[in-house]
């Protein structure tokens, strides 16, 4: 197969994203509501970005330090995320 046939999702699922980070689905769930997680939300499915996952390793890899996925969310303002939720 060439590399022009192999391409990375653009998208992962909760489940997806639980098991390459090693933590429950109901932990990404969780963290999404709370506006700690980066992910698209459309009429109750929740797609995570990949390059959310790459950002935050790549941060993880060339800062040597622990990243905390908030870091990549906007701010919460009353309650209300950046989507308007």
């Amino acid at each position: 197969m060439s590399d022009s046939t192999v391409s990375t999702p653009r998208f992962l699922t909760v489940g997806q994203t639980a098991k390459l980070l090693g933590v429950s689905a109901m932990t990404i769930y969780r963290a999404v509501d709370d506006g700690a997680f980066p992910a698209i939300r459309t009429r109750g499915r929740i797609a995570i970005p990949a390059k959310a996952i790459d950002a935050m390793e790549e941060v993880a890899v060339s800062e040597m330090r622990v990243v905390d996925s908030n870091e990549f969310t906007l701010p919460m303002s009353n309650g209300v995320d950046a989507g308007g939720r």
